[in-house]
């Protein structure tokens, strides 16, 4: 199984695919192995091979139609580039809500909550790291912030609560996320399950590259097809870039100073091919051959050899971002004045997915 997210006619939401790229939805993934988000345009396969969890509408079909307001997010970076290092977490995040509110003229008090996906919370992610975004950004005090670990659909996650919310009654809720892999590398947490030894083995949980590499391997998926799916996957991103897409929801980031170091995505590779990405090594192949692979076949004893074909050009990228969106009712939006963005609003009977 792999989940990717799709900028076919200008969207940027996670779809989940079988081993043939047939879509099964966008309903949650059940187990993901890793704690790494992924940008959008960027081709995964790094989700558990244990099934998906069903995505029943739950309160969509008879409830309040939901109206997206307006949505913000940071351009991309990846964590090399010294030039945006020095921008945090809190101040990333917060730049985001402050320019939310600025665009929507919305008085920060009206919102219910906001929840926001983080995986590693930790260090500087620490201590809810969205409460202290939104005070950052000058925030009303009586805003409650939720901060959500759902590894790499956490973002996504903090959206459907909040849809969930507002169907259920809320009016006015905010969802986003924010993760600087720069400042706050994956497991800095030390999660148990990816960095004790004994717990790994006991839960079966190498790392989610190996069942990334193992999930092709069962459904006889080449390395060449895995190229070609990631390929168009980077070409789609930097088309819709080029089309400026996005150009409405993009926020640049700036230092504390107030100079701007980012405007567009860096982890776009609009220069990336088939042939190219064939001459990377897989990154697996040596751990696979350690231990991780003989720790896959105590589940899948069926697998006598697992066939290592992901590395740096067909995975997520370990990149900076955060992005934010202002969810709310019809009526909510009546009241404030703010009108729903152009094709955030659905019939009742279709599944809501942003």
């Amino acid at each position: 199984m792999s989940f990717v997210t799709d900028m076919r006619e200008g969207r940027s939401e996670i779809q989940v695919f079988d081993a043939r790229g047939r879509s099964l939805g966008d309903g949650p993934v059940a187990r993901v192995l890793l704690p790494r988000r992924v940008p959008h345009g960027f081709h995964a396969t790094w989700v558990s091979s244990r099934r998906l969890a069903g995505a029943p509408d739950a309160v969509g079909r008879d409830a309040r139609r939901l109206r997206l307001r307006g949505a913000a997010h940071s351009s991309w970076r990846r964590p090399e580039r010294r030039r945006v290092s020095g921008v945090t977490p809190i101040a990333l995040l917060g730049g985001l809500l402050r320019e939310l509110a600025r665009r929507t003229q919305l008085g920060t008090a009206q919102v219910s909550e906001a929840i926001i996906g983080c995986v590693t919370q930790t260090g500087e992610q620490g201590g809810n790291v969205g409460k202290s975004a939104a005070l950052e950004a000058g925030w009303s005090d009586s805003v409650s912030v939720a901060t959500v670990n759902h590894f790499c659909a956490s973002s996504l996650w903090a959206f459907n609560v909040a849809v969930a919310r507002i169907a259920t009654g809320e009016e006015v809720m905010v969802a986003g996320g924010v993760e600087s892999m720069s400042r706050v590398p994956m497991a800095s947490d030390q999660p148990p399950f990816l960095c004790d030894p004994a717990t790994v083995r006991r839960l079966h949980t190498p790392p989610m590259g190996i069942s990334a590499d193992a999930i092709a391997t069962l459904h006889g998926i080449r390395r060449e097809e895995a190229e070609a799916y990631a390929v168009q996957s980077q070409q789609r991103a930097a088309g819709a870039r080029t089309a400026g897409r996005f150009s409405r929801s993009l926020v640049p980031v700036a230092d504390i100073d107030g100079h701007v170091v980012l405007e567009q995505d860096e982890t776009i590779r609009p220069g990336a091919s088939v042939e190219k990405l064939l001459t990377l090594t897989p990154y697996f192949a040596e751990i696979g051959g350690k231990w991780a692979d003989a720790l896959v076949r105590t589940c899948y004893p069926q697998l006598e050899h697992i066939e290592h074909i992901h590395h740096a050009g067909n995975s997520p990228a370990m990149a900076d971002g955060a992005s934010v969106a202002l969810l709310g009712s019809a009526a909510a939006g009546a009241a404030v004045g703010l009108r729903p963005r152009p094709g955030s609003s659905r019939p009742p009977s279709t599944p809501t997915s942003t």
